[in-house]
């Protein structure tokens, strides 16, 4: 209940720490909205899956995909709960894919600066079967050339992609400041409610001619 009711509590909520989105939101809220958004995406791929309208490649794929899904779970309950802690796998995970989609950029820039080089040879083989409906309604005309093409579009993707993440990780982050800074007070205002009832409780029955009277 006293998470629900947080905002009733003495503190500075609307504090400019606390608020994304160029002020407009409160990091809360903004945490929210993306735990809604991811879950929403998760459970949509795993309907997909179920229905067989997503093909998903290797048990890794739907491995990854479940425990996306749990640290989704874990990011909305400690919303929910105000607990910074639950909010700590999603960041987690999400700086790992950072790291992975910045090395997948690098990957891609090196296929695009090289035509022969590794990345670019296994750009040109991921495509093989298009490029020629490519060349044929573009005016390209050689696989290197689809090939560096795709590779600069995938490496602003990939970068883009990239930046949403760090987005999702700068916001979470905010939030769980939000929390850790909320906690003590909201602690200390918990203590004194429970001092206080715990004292009138104890002057009634310790007064029994109060009772009487």
């Amino acid at each position: 209940m006293l998470q629900n009711n947080s905002k009733s509590i003495p503190f500075n909520h609307h504090d400019p720490k606390y608020q994304c989105c160029c002020n407009a939101i409160h990091v809360k809220q903004g945490a929210r909205a993306i735990a809604i958004n991811v879950l929403l995406f998760i459970t949509g791929n795993i309907i997909f899956k179920a229905l067989g309208l997503l093909d998903i490649r290797s048990n890794l794929e739907l491995i990854l995909l479940i425990i996306n899904a749990v640290v989704v779970i874990s990011l909305l309950y400690g919303i929910i709960t105000e607990n910074a802690r639950l909010l700590q796998p999603f960041v987690i995970l999400n700086v790992l894919t950072v790291i992975l989609l910045l090395l997948l950029a690098i990957f891609f820039i090196s296929a695009a600066y090289d035509p022969r080089s590794f990345a670019a040879e296994y750009v040109k083989y991921a495509i093989k079967s298009q490029i020629k409906q490519i060349t044929q309604n573009t005016s390209i005309s050689q696989e290197e050339d689809v090939a560096m093409t795709l590779s600069v579009f995938l490496t602003v993707a990939v970068a883009l992609l990239a930046l949403i993440h760090c987005w999702f990780i700068y916001i979470i982050i905010r939030c769980a400041r939000y929390f850790r800074d909320l906690q003590p007070i909201k602690q200390s205002f918990m203590d004194g409610y429970t001092a206080e009832w715990l004292r009138d409780s104890c002057l009634f029955v310790d007064n029994p001619i109060q009772m009487q009277t």
